[in-house]
């Protein structure tokens, strides 16, 4: 067994192998080699997984249920993790904790706790806000949250990360690196000692000090989250940590640093960034400390104050993978969020120092830090951790095929493939050519857009999380769509890679420049044939379309909608909408389509005039808006609108409208046309009357 560097993304194909000789569950430990005894390690819970059995066609089931979070984890009952932890020390450092047993079994109480911490942080429980914190969340204008230490350790931060970003503003003081680092510091001359210490203290320090930096790196190297951070010459009571000669201060022992200092630092840095901003702008102090929190609030500030379970709440229970996230702003957003079951290994691992999974004859353990094992910065920004096991991917004898799925699997690995990427799906065969037709949702499409405009590559089981798409199958007719189009190219890791094609299609869906956006869509393939069959002067039912499949039909006439190329008229079929007239001619096709539908009424229905300039005119409705809007300014028509309460008969009659947030998030929005909210902005204008201002 030897170590070797691999990825959480490269250790699934092995998770897998377990899990298999396990019967779908194993056994979960880990180990902190300095103060455990050779070869022991604690057990932390079983790993039970629930793979389901779709999507076979596109990876199996087990790796399915491990990177989307169809697993439970049944932690151990408190007492049974204290004794386990108190047997699992070595003679010496076991011997030297009985000197101080009340001060040392503190010590593994808060052990334990940081156990619970690496759940809050994955995600698998939420901590617990006060009740007007949570009213205000998700917050809706920008807010600098300053960051203390307990925040970072105890899974604060990465909630505010997960669910509060990118209107929580973080800023982490240095003050806040300071004490991790110390805490690190303190393990290593504790690993380094000739003398026996007590095997609690080295579990806590090595705990504290590496969980506390894989918190910081993961977030700055592995997230999107813009973290600011103050340099410490320009934090307040600077000469607390910096040396200083005056004698007034080493009489009082300022010197030293000590917890109310760090936490009166945090509490300056905070009221700093106030001073230099607008009285409105919000700011909090996330802490789950009540010192803290009391302080702030005694300053005029306001605390993010919150608590993390206790650990006897935790352990004992069965905390699952998938969860529900706990505010949706998006309604097409996925109501769950989902945890990787190699993330949790990953955090235990780098907490602890080693995390092992193992079932039946098979193991395979993550190991962070070791006597003889290097690190250099790749491995952080690549989340590369030193892996052993007895398990080898090359024998395939260990189970019987039971479909064609698994037998396509085996020869994948037999070829030297790594199971942990997708396996080929129809569109992947087709993708040589890529002139398939595809199938997604819309909002994963834009989704996809806005993560490669701001990171420019991402793999697949990345952009999978992105989208929210449990589906391997069906991320791969997303992927390909944006490869048939040239929008993105694929690395030899066969990560997907932005172009300049799709920072240009990205910055016209933002600017509302909806023919600049066609003209980019229109290079992929399918979507050309599909534009192209409907630009006739009949319309279209989408049940007789012959360029695509009829599966794709819905989601290539929402992009058609929002490029503002097509609009279906139920009932009647799909109409090409690419004619953008000047203001001066929109205002007599304006004029025209009112007059065809007044006949006795002064007034008529929004929607209809929107449909009739689409079916006789081919002008879509985004188009109308603007020119009639143009044209009002120019002199050219007087519109009159008058109505809020929209006819329910016509309540099929809706389209795909894009809309851009204020941080520049792009959303769909299904509009009904005669609802008359879309036609002027703020205002329900049912009936419209237009009347021709030039004569």
């Amino acid at each position: 067994m030897t170590f070797e560097l691999r990825s959480p993304n490269d250790a699934i194909a092995f998770f897998e192998r377990v899990f298999e000789e396990g019967n779908g569950k194993a056994t979960l430990e880990i180990r902190e080699e300095q103060c455990f005894s050779p070869s022991v390690y604690l057990k932390v819970g079983d790993i039970e997984i629930h793979p389901t059995t779709d999507e076979k066609e596109s990876e199996t089931a087990v790796l399915h249920a491990l990177r989307f979070g169809a697993f439970t984890w049944t932690v151990p009952d408190h007492e049974s993790v204290m004794k386990g932890v108190t047997e699992a020390f070595a003679k010496e450092a076991r011997s030297s904790a009985q000197k101080n047993d009340r001060k040392e079994a503190g010590k593994v109480r808060r052990a334990i706790d940081v156990l619970v911490d690496c759940a809050v942080r994955c995600g698998f429980v939420n901590p617990t806000f006060d009740s007007t914190s949570v009213s205000e969340m998700p917050f809706e204008r920008p807010t600098t949250v300053v960051v203390d230490t307990s925040a970072i350790h105890q899974g604060g931060l990465d909630f505010v990360v997960r669910y509060l970003y990118p209107m929580a503003r973080i800023k982490i003081p240095a003050i806040a690196h300071m004490e991790i680092l110390n805490q690190a510091e303190r393990y290593l001359q504790l690993r380094r000692s000739e003398k026996p210490v007590a095997g609690p203290t080295i579990l806590l320090e090595h705990a504290l000090g590496q969980g506390g930096q894989r918190v910081l790196l993961r977030l700055e190297l592995h997230t999107d989250a813009e973290i600011e951070r103050p340099r410490l010459g320009a934090d307040p009571l600077r000469g607390i940590v910096q040396p200083d000669h005056d004698a007034e201060d080493k009489a009082l022992g300022l010197q030293q640093i000590q917890r109310s200092f760090a936490d009166r630092l945090i509490l300056e840095t905070a009221i700093q960034h106030r001073d230099r901003l607008s009285p409105d702008h919000p700011i909090v102090v996330l802490t789950a400390d009540q010192g803290l929190a009391r302080m702030t609030m005694g300053e005029g500030l306001h605390p993010l104050f919150f608590s993390r379970p206790p650990a006897d709440a935790v352990c004992g229970t069965t905390l699952s993978g998938t969860c529900f996230r706990p505010f949706i702003e998006d309604p097409t957003e996925s109501p769950y969020f989902c945890i990787s079951l190699p993330e949790l290994i990953w955090e235990l691992a780098s907490t602890f120092g080693c995390a092992r999974l193992s079932a039946g004859g098979s193991e395979f353990s993550v190991v962070a830090i070791g006597e003889n094992l290097s690190w250099y910065p790749c491995h952080s920004r690549d989340d590369l951790l030193w892996t052993t096991t007895n398990i080898d991917l090359r024998l395939q004898n260990h189970r019987k095929p039971k479909s064609n799925s698994d037998a396509a699997s085996k020869s994948t690995v037999e070829n030297g493939e790594s199971q942990s990427e997708p396996r080929k799906t129809t569109s992947d065969r087709d993708s040589g050519s890529l002139k398939g037709s595809y199938r997604f949702p819309l909002q994963s499409l834009l989704k996809l857009l806005s993560t490669l405009e701001r990171k420019e590559r991402v793999s697949d089981l990345d952009g999978m999380q992105v989208v929210n798409l449990s589906s391997a199958k069906r991320y791969a007719e997303l992927r390909n769509f944006l490869l048939a189009g040239k929008l993105v190219t694929k690395d030899q890791k066969g990560r997907i890679c932005k172009t300049t094609a799709l920072d240009s299609l990205v910055a016209s869906l933002r600017g509302q420049e909806t023919e600049a956006a066609l003209q980019i869509l229109l290079n992929v393939p399918s979507f050309n044939a599909f534009v192209t069959e409907v630009s006739g002067t009949r319309p279209i039912k989408p049940a007789s379309m012959v360029s695509i499949a009829q599966n794709a039909v819905k989601t290539y006439t929402s992009v058609g909608e929002i490029c503002g190329a097509v609009i279906e008229i139920p009932d009647e079929g799909l109409y090409s909408t690419r004619i953008s007239p000047d203001p001066a001619s929109f205002a007599a096709f304006a004029v025209k389509a009112y007059r065809k539908l007044r006949r006795e009424e002064e007034y008529v229905l929004t929607g209809a005039w929107l449909e009739e300039l689409a079916r006789t005119d081919g002008i879509h409705p985004i188009c109308a808006r603007n020119r009639l809007s143009e044209a009002r300014e120019a002199g050219y028509l007087e519109r009159f609108t008058e109505g809020s309460t929209p006819e329910t008969q016509f309540e099929r009659h809706n389209i795909c409208v894009l809309e851009t947030s204020t941080r520049g998030a792009l959303a769909v929005r299904n509009v009904n046309l005669y609802h008359g909210d879309f036609l002027i902005p703020g205002k329900a204008s049912v009936s419209i009357r237009i009347e021709d201002a030039r004569k």
